[in-house]
């Protein structure tokens, strides 16, 4: 999927509720790191949005984003973000059908290699969905 476009997704619990949402990597940047201890580190960011469209509850948590890298590896390291009113919820959320959450998650990269794929892959998704970040 191109950057901005939301992916439409259905859920079902261990006891057969389902909620319905979206989720959207909307933007992505790099930057530096406040004062890196080495010149070659940065910030990969991306802008995500999470929303509940029906059915029951949903839990979100910024922990099933990663990266890739070119070479195929996959960035998890996320950094506490610079600005935490922009920042994605680092603790469990609940949204309610008809409730969104966005904002930035920090990863810690490599100047040199600029991801190529934001990824979302929660738990019993059948596939993670992935956002194709311009070269």
């Amino acid at each position: 999927m191109a950057l901005g476009e939301a992916w439409q997704w259905t859920s079902t619990t261990h006891s057969g509720a389902k909620a319905t949402g979206t989720t959207a990597v909307l933007v992505y940047k790099q930057h530096m790191p406040p004062k890196p201890a080495d010149e070659e580190l940065r910030y990969d960011q991306v802008k995500v949005r999470i929303c509940s469209t029906t059915g029951t509850p949903i839990t979100v948590y910024r922990r099933f984003f990663a990266l890739i890298r070119p070479s195929g590896e996959v960035n998890t390291t996320k950094m506490v973000s610079l600005d935490p009113k922009t920042a994605f919820p680092s603790k469990d959320t609940i949204l309610k059908p008809g409730q969104c959450t966005a904002g930035t998650i920090d990863f810690l990269g490599v100047r040199s290699e600029q991801p190529v794929l934001a990824v979302w892959g929660p738990d019993g998704a059948p596939k993670p969905a992935a956002w194709v970040i311009s070269q």
